[in-house]
């Protein structure tokens, strides 16, 4: 078996109400299919944080790394709105405006998202709450997003590696099925309610059977 290429390479930038802090994650798979998972420390950063995440040696859509899951650990659960965003922009068009979405693409794949405590296993729900997310990635969302608010996922599921789901059958006159939109970047999701902090938003990209833009003329 030959072995698995490890030159990826995956840029973070944590900004907190001044100068940036840059963290470059080396020596990472570039294999689509065993993507190498990620840890984020904030440490004792409060208020404010900012969280990006990207390939910043990308040239085009098919040289995009991806990541498996990412980890947020933080010793400092009293800070303010934490945001996260996965695109290759500034923070100044990641939240400013709703009905704005990011362009430039961050990622290839992305797995799951999960915050924990210093001890790296128990989950930070408050830091979890907190959360704002954005993200736009190339290919798909393979993980569970869960996060006090999904600003926007935009998954354009692009790559040679994504296959198109079965076209569905056509509905019959006595159950007519649901209209579906042909471009389809966030499969299902789900608001519920937290006893800590109020509402939650959680992507569980398992449900996957309609189209995507790679499947289109």
């Amino acid at each position: 078996m030959a072995a698995l290429a490890q030159d990826g390479s995956i840029k973070v930038r944590i900004t907190q109400n001044g100068p940036t802090q840059t963290i470059v994650y080396n020596n990472l798979s570039t294999n689509p299919a065993t993507p190498s998972d990620i840890v984020i420390q904030l440490g004792e950063l409060s208020d404010n944080v900012g969280i990006q995440i990207y390939d910043d040696t990308a040239t085009s859509i098919a040289t995009l790394d991806s990541v498996g899951r990412i980890t947020i650990v933080s010793s400092n659960s009293n800070s303010n709105v934490t945001q996260l965003w996965i695109a290759a922009e500034d923070e100044n068009n990641a939240f400013s405006n709703p009905n704005f979405a990011l362009t430039d693409n961050g990622l290839a794949n992305v797995g799951e998202l999960r915050f924990v405590q210093p001890d790296g296993v128990t989950p930070d729900t408050q830091l979890r709450d907190r959360t704002s997310v954005n993200y736009r990635i190339a290919g798909d969302i393979r993980g569970d997003v869960i996060a006090g608010q999904i600003f926007r996922l935009d998954a354009r599921r692009r790559g040679t590696e994504t296959l198109c789901p079965p076209s569905p059958l056509p509905p019959s006159p006595a159950t007519p099925l649901p209209h579906y939109p042909p471009q389809l970047p966030i499969d299902f999701l789900r608001r519920g309610s937290s006893s800590s902090s109020g509402a939650l938003s959680r992507i569980a990209p398992a449900l996957r059977s309609f189209g995507s833009s790679s499947c289109l003329p």
